[in-house]
Formats: structure tokens, C-alpha cells, sequence
């Protein structure tokens, strides 16, 4: 167990590769913040070769607020799953929904194919690279901490919806950007 220890802090999670750093009320969870570096590079990497633009804010700006509404349902009301701690869960939903979701929806946007016959063999590939995540980085690492949320069927069917509607969404604001330049 990898803890660094301050004042006042705890490791009492029986996990092989916990870490924690606590920093007066607020908590630095180690795997969590490596998990957003990671995605914010593969974003900015994916934004320098593909270019941002218009249409990648206005998708950013609504899975945000898609996985605000997500979250504040599933995680706040219902209670079927929290962040890292029950404490903190707060502080890590709010950075899950203004950077992990959104760093997501845009790689997943960016690299969809234009060929429509392509575009559902490339959902059922994020399909699957997430549940794997979910089931080997998520879960053991205490990201995401599931009380009454089930990974199959309910995430498949969240990642499918999610996708879905993501695509959906770029095609029409696509066909509108370009109805309006030309």
C-alpha cells in the first residue's frame, strides 16, 4: 500500500495499490489525478493533430453538462456509486464531468470514421475499451466506487446511449456549421 501520510490522514482501504495524499480538507487521490493527466495529454495531442474547433466546443460543453446531469442523478440522488470517497466525492465528480467525460467524448468524437458503414463497429470498439477500463483500472483502483451500480448491463447501455447521442449531436451541428459558412 502506497499512502503518503499528513496530519490527520488515513489509508484504511484494503486495496494492493491505494494512494493517498491528504492536503488539509482536500484529498489527492494519486491514480485519480494520473487518470486526468493522461486523458488531458491524449487531448491535447488529438487536438494539435485534428484540430479544435467550433464543433468540438459546443460537444465538450454537452457532455459536460450531460455527465453533470448523469452524476447528479445517479451518484447524488440514487446513490448507486461515488468518487474515490464519500467525503470527497463532491470535489472528484465535478473534475470527472469538467475534464474525464468531456476529454472522452472528444477523442471518441475525433477519431469516429467518416464512413457511416464504420461507425458502429467503432462505438462496440469504445464499448468494450471501457468496460475493460472500468473493470481493470476503475474498480480496483477505487476511482469509481460502485454501490448498486452494475458495469454490465448499465454501463454498456449509458456508453451506447452516450455515444449515440454524441454522434448524433455532431452530425446535426456539422450539417448546420456548414449550411451557414457556405
Amino acid at each position: 500500500m502506497i499512502c503518503i501520510r499528513f496530519p490527520s490522514s488515513y489509508c484504511g482501504l484494503p486495496f494492493k495499490f491505494q494512494a493517498k495524499l491528504i492536503l488539509g480538507d482536500y484529498m489527492l487521490y494519486i491514480p485519480f489525478w494520473i487518470l486526468l493527466i493522461v486523458l488531458l495529454v491524449i487531448v491535447f495531442v488529438v487536438a494539435y493533430i485534428r484540430k479544435f474547433d467550433f464543433i468540438d466546443v459546443q460537444l465538450v460543453i454537452m457532455v459536460s453538462l450531460a455527465a453533470f446531469v448523469f452524476d447528479m442523478t445517479f451518484a447524488k440522488w440514487l446513490r448507486l456509486y461515488y468518487y474515490i470517497d464519500i467525503n470527497y466525492t463532491a470535489f472528484y465528480s465535478l473534475l470527472a464531468c469538467l475534464f474525464i467525460y468531456p476529454s472522452l467524448g472528444f477523442i471518441f468524437y475525433k477519431f469516429l470514421p467518416s464512413q457511416k458503414e464504420y461507425i458502429a463497429g467503432c462505438v462496440v470498439v469504445w464499448l468494450v475499451a471501457l468496460a475493460v477500463f472500468e473493470v481493470y483500472i476503475v474498480m480496483p483502483y477505487r476511482i469509481v466506487i460502485y454501490t448498486g451500480w452494475i458495469i454490465l448491463p448499465w454501463s454498456l447501455l449509458v456508453y451506447v446511449l452516450s455515444f449515440s447521442w454524441e454522434y448524433v449531436c455532431g452530425k446535426i451541428l456539422s450539417k448546420h456549421t456548414k449550411a451557414k459558412n457556405g
